[in-house]
């Protein structure tokens, strides 16, 4: 057996094989690339236009099935073109029954998320869309935003990206603000129980919900939430 040492540049760079496997290597990368681009373009042009959890479960398979066969010697290529026929069909099969069966879609695809409802944050939407409030505060900057009482309604679609619905411009509220973003710059929080100094309006700085106070009012919990930090608007 070849002694092998830590750091060869010949065995890093080239390996064991002869030279003659770099010109294999070309063959089976074009056959697989080849065959895959062909057969992936059987799942239509909407498979290409957004990616669904089935979508990404495809995408795995295909990489660990193209991979390993383009590069090492013991893996046939012909087994790995049974793998990528079978992933594609699966998949074809899946996107069938999703489309003929609403359980089935609801299952492989998820629903929708609402996230944010007459400019408060939704926090059982949040939970499941698995997304925190900055989360979701950047997303709607990234829309034009800058604050919860300029949002109607916020949805995370199934692709993770998300849909945003203004109030018309006569109808936007007072809301929490996001802009500037608060790693940048955090707005004051102020604490249950101080006091008002001022009549004010204030937003929950967990969920976004908006309370009018009179001077010399103490601040309490947030009535949708619960929590105890508020924010000056």
């Amino acid at each position: 057996m070849m002694e092998s040492y830590s750091f060869d540049i010949q065995r890093i760079l080239i390996g064991d094989l002869p030279l003659g496997f770099f010109a294999e290597i070309a063959l089976r990368t074009t056959i697989l690339y080849s065959y895959t681009l062909v057969i992936v373009r059987m799942l239509g042009k909407r498979s290409a236009g957004e990616l669904t959890v089935i979508d990404i479960v495809m995408i795995v398979a295909l990489g660990s099935s193209v991979g390993d066969p383009m590069l090492y010697p013991d893996v046939p290529v012909l087994h790995a073109l049974l793998v990528i026929t079978l992933v594609v069909v699966l998949q074809r099969m899946a996107l069938y029954w999703s489309t003929h069966n609403k359980k089935v879609d609801q299952i492989l695809k998820g629903t929708s998320s609402l996230v944010v409802v007459d400019g408060v944050l939704n926090l059982d939407g949040l939970e499941s869309a698995s997304l925190s409030s900055r989360e979701v505060f950047q997303m709607a900057r990234q829309k034009g935003y800058r604050h919860l009482g300029e949002i109607r309604r916020m949805y995370i679609e199934t692709d993770d990206k998300p849909s945003v619905f203004g109030f018309e411009r006569d109808q936007i509220r007072p809301g929490l603000p996001f802009e500037p973003p608060w790693e940048v710059e955090m707005p004051t929080v102020v604490q249950m129980d101080g006091l008002v100094n001022k009549k004010s309006r204030a937003a929950c700085a967990n969920c976004g919900y908006t309370a009018c106070f009179k001077a010399g009012d103490r601040l309490i919990a947030c009535p949708h939430c619960q929590q105890t930090d508020w924010i000056y608007i």
